[in-house]
């Protein structure tokens, strides 16, 4: 028994032994290779880097190695202070040093991608609007909306139907189509009223794209501050909604027109209701 224990004690041993050598051998062996070479610091990437990352959010990324200069890469940063207020370019993959090139200011990294990632579960789309219906082009990602629906007049007996059908309703399920979706009441007529309503309330933009705006300074704004001119074209603003309301939304671009509201976080909902000419003018329902 005891020269199975001896046995085994002497094994442990002789394996921390070999071990501590080559240990030893392959820090011999760098510091033989780095002998007689111009050695330098660099950054060298340990975990992605996704496009996007601010240089100051970098470090438990990366470490600091030792090279031999003639394997440095041109532009290979020295401090993380060099891209402080910056942003990377692309990604940056482990293994590869980090290079003042590969980060650039934020306005310049890739200008048609969305600011503001939308949570999983939300779709996204864009539409193309005037100045006047995304609140004189002052809306910026992260801000939320209200999205208004209008519709003109379309006429109830007279659909894009397939060619040889054709839909013919009486008075009373004329009725009952204006009852349910208008709130029209007994018409009696061939086509729907004018309507607007909210659609969908504190909508989360995600990016908005507009052309070049100028800044105009009145010689009557004393207080310096001046005035924004409205952008000179059409605002892209991209919203994330679930799905039905994508649906509802793309069936407003196609058929009707869109209006934005914002809509801060603690707006009041209520109250709202479809809107038409017969009611326009009446006293709202809280």
């Amino acid at each position: 028994m005891k020269k199975r224990v001896f046995g085994f004690v002497a094994a442990l041993l002789l394996a921390l032994v070999g071990t501590g050598l080559l240990v030893a051998y392959v820090q011999g062996a760098e510091d033989r290779a780095l002998a007689g070479e111009e050695v330098v610091e660099v950054f060298v990437v340990n975990s992605t880097i996704e496009q996007g990352s601010a240089g100051e959010n970098v470090e438990p990324l990366v470490t600091l190695e030792q090279l031999p200069s003639k394997v440095q890469v041109e532009g290979s940063i020295a401090s993380l202070t060099d891209i402080e207020g910056l942003v990377a370019e692309v990604d940056l993959l482990p293994g590869e040093q980090l290079t003042s090139d590969r980060f650039v200011q934020p306005s310049n990294i890739n200008r048609y991608a969305r600011a503001v990632q939308a949570p999983a579960e939300l779709l996204e789309m864009t539409m193309s609007l005037d100045p006047q219906r995304v609140v004189g082009g002052s809306l910026v990602p992260g801000d939320t909306v209200a999205i208004v629906s209008t519709f003109e007049p379309f006429e109830v007996n007279s659909p894009s139907l397939p060619d040889g059908l054709e839909l013919n309703l009486t008075t009373d399920q004329l009725d009952d189509v204006l009852n349910s979706f208008f709130n029209g009441g007994a018409l009696g007529i061939d086509e729907t009223p004018s309507v607007s309503h909210i659609l969908a309330h504190k909508v989360l933009v995600t990016n908005v794209q507009e052309e070049e705006r100028r800044q105009d300074f009145s010689e009557d704004d004393e207080s310096g501050v001046g005035t924004g001119a409205a952008p000179t074209g059409n605002l892209l603003v991209t919203v994330a909604l679930e799905a039905p309301m994508i649906e509802r939304l793309a069936f407003t671009l196609e058929f009707g027109r869109v209006w934005l509201a914002a809509e801060p976080e603690d707006a009041d909902e209520t109250g709202t209701e479809i809107i038409d000419r017969f009611n326009v003018f009446e006293e709202p329902q809280n």
